[in-house]
């Protein structure tokens, strides 16, 4: 995308699109800084917590919880939908707002969301995620879970 001067003619250079995309990331900074100034207290619906133990042996901590539904959501973008806290650390302070069309949409989100960061920590540490008794964790979910999630999969391709 092509940026575009404050005169409303397009620069196509390499360094316009690289202040576009600059810009446009401190704009969602502020929007979400703003939201999160205006979210409710972080109140857990769930939680959980993790160790990742790297091939070195040491260990990350890991904590992550979804907090309760609410609406509307305070993101200046997400109109009337429903909001909904992640946290991905052990700072309430540093949760996510994220939204969606009710609370259950937004609660899967939230789940999908931190599958994803607990993937993506694993794939960056090379290491393997553990419960707190030490034993492995499946960061895709329970064998529950998963079966449920192919059951779905089935319905839904009319299999």
């Amino acid at each position: 995308m092509p940026f575009v001067g404050v005169h409303g003619k397009s620069n196509g250079s390499v360094l316009g699109q690289s202040f576009y995309s600059y810009r446009r990331m401190q704009h969602e900074i502020y929007e979400t800084i703003t939201a999160m100034k205006n979210a409710p207290a972080f109140n857990a619906i769930a939680s959980r917590d993790f160790v990742i133990v790297k091939p070195d042996g040491s260990k990350i901590p890991v904590h992550v919880a979804i907090g309760a539904p609410y609406r509307p959501a305070k993101h200046a973008r997400a109109g009337n939908k429903v909001g909904c806290l992640v946290l991905t650390c052990d700072d309430p302070d540093l949760a996510t707002e994220i939204w969606g069309s009710d609370e259950m949409d937004v609660v899967a989100i939230a789940l999908a969301l931190i599958d994803i960061h607990l993937i993506q920590m694993i794939k960056e540490t090379g290491g393997e995620l553990q419960n707190l008794a030490g034993a492995p964790v499946d960061p895709s979910g329970s064998e529950a879970l998963k079966e449920t999630r192919a059951i779905l999969r089935k319905t839904m391709s009319g299999s």
